[in-house]
């Protein structure tokens, strides 16, 4: 597959609404930092790449409903964004960033509050529990099973397959840094070869 969908990201020192219209994305906070202006509030994440979460008001106070006051306390926590094109700005469907799903929300239920959409217009919105997979451990036996698909791989197209298995089994750090380790070998192994070639 190739994929174009990177071709399209906006460049802005923020996250923004185009960035998600791919689909939604999990993210996981590593810092708030309130400022001056019309965005006081940016949201760093894992991933992020110098490019915070700005959350309009309406999001602000969803936060603040399910986390509290204390940006600190937001640290460690994951939340769904994803790209609402009926967001208006100036009357016109300009599309903004909303939240679907958060961890730590009280008593762990879905979250109904009611939010202007308009002036002088409220409107229903729900945010779901956000449900993290635990991290299972790599046992010796998955170990030697990756181990040796990472050892039969050929070419990059087939160690990217492996990679994408390896993601989806959702072992902790210690045993995805195993595994990271084994591919690294094996990439320089190919790449070796193909200069070679």
């Amino acid at each position: 597959m190739t994929d174009i969908s990177k071709t399209i990201e906006p460049k802005s020192d923020q996250l923004n609404s185009d960035d998600l219209l791919t689909g939604p994305r999990t993210v996981e906070i590593t810092g708030v930092n309130v400022v001056s202006g019309d965005q006081p509030v940016h949201i760093n994440y894992k991933g992020g790449e110098g490019k915070p979460f700005k959350p309009c008001k309406s999001m602000r106070r969803i936060l603040i409903m399910a986390w509290g006051s204390d940006g600190e306390k937001y640290i460690g926590q994951k939340m769904t964004l994803w790209c609402d094109p009926s967001v208006k700005w100036a009357g016109y469907p300009v599309g903004g960033i909303r939240i679907s799903h958060m961890t730590g929300l009280p008593n762990d239920k879905t979250m109904r509050v009611m939010l202007t959409e308009t002036r002088g217009k409220r409107g229903a919105y729900s945010v779901d529990p956000l449900v993290v997979s635990p991290k299972q451990t790599l046992s010796d036996a998955e170990f030697e099973r990756f181990g040796a698909l990472i050892n039969d791989a050929t070419t990059m197209a087939e160690l990217s397959v492996i990679a994408g298995k390896i993601k989806d089994a959702n072992f902790d750090a210690d045993g995805g840094a195993t595994l990271r380790a084994e591919y690294q070998k094996a990439v320089d192994v190919i790449r070796a070869s193909e200069v070679v070639l």
